[in-house]
C-alpha cells in the first residue's frame, strides 16, 4: 500500500496543540520500550512554497535521518535522489504534483524553491512578508506514491524545518517503527 510508505507504526503527537518538546531523556524513555526498533522525530506544518510566479500551499515535513528508515520514501523517488541526510545546504524533495504545479526541474542551475511561514506572534508590518520567516532550498528529488499525497507534501530536514517554523527545540511528532 502506497500511502503506508510514509506512516510508521506508531505516531506520538502532541496531546494539545501542534508542537511539543522532545529531549533526549524523552527519546531514550521511547527506545527502550520493548518493541520499538527506530524512533524519528518529525515537524511538519503548512507553508507556502514558491518558484518564480508559481506558487502553492503546501504540507512540509522536517524529518530526522531515521526517517527514511522507518518509511523508505526513498524508494518512491521517480526523479533525482533523497539528499536530505547528505547535505550541509537545505534540500527540499518534492511530491510529483507540487513539482508539475510550481514547473521544477531536478538538477536545473539556480533552480531554488521558496518556503513562506507566519512568524510567531509577529504583526503589524504594512508589508505582509515583513511577517513571515523565509527558508530557500534546492530541488533535490521528486517522489510520486498518490494525488492526494503527491500535491500535497514536501520533505526537508528537521533543521530546516525547524528555522521555517521557528521552532528550534519543539517537534509535531515521534514516529515508531516496531519490531516486526
Amino acid at each position: 500500500d502506497l500511502y503506508n510508505a510514509f506512516e510508521p507504526d506508531i505516531k506520538i503527537t502532541a496531546a494539545k496543540g501542534k508542537y511539543f518538546k522532545a529531549d533526549e531523556a524523552f527519546s531514550k524513555k521511547i527506545k527502550e520500550i520493548e518493541g520499538v526498533e527506530i524512533i524519528s522525530r518529525t515537524l511538519n506544518d503548512k507553508a507556502l512554497i514558491k518558484n518564480g510566479d508559481k506558487q502553492s500551499l503546501v504540507s512540509v515535513k522536517g524529518i530526522d535521518k531515521n526517517f527514511n528508515k522507518i518509511t523508505n520514501v526513498d524508494s518512491s523517488i521517480i526523479d533525482g535522489t533523497y539528499a536530505l541526510d547528505n547535505t550541509n545546504g537545505s534540500a527540499i524533495l518534492l511530491g510529483r504534483g507540487v513539482a508539475a504545479q510550481l514547473q521544477v526541474g531536478i538538477g536545473e542551475f539556480g533552480n531554488e524553491v521558496s518556503l513562506y511561514s507566519p512568524i510567531r506572534g509577529k504583526t503589524g508590518s504594512l508589508n505582509p512578508m515583513d511577517n513571515m520567516n523565509q527558508v530557500y532550498c534546492m530541488p533535490c528529488g521528486v517522489f510520486a506514491l498518490n494525488d492526494e499525497l503527491d500535491y500535497q507534501f514536501v520533505f526537508v530536514s528537521i533543521q530546516t524545518a525547524a528555522r521555517l517554523f521557528d521552532s528550534p527545540d519543539k517537534i509535531s511528532a515521534v514516529e515508531i517503527s516496531c519490531k516486526k
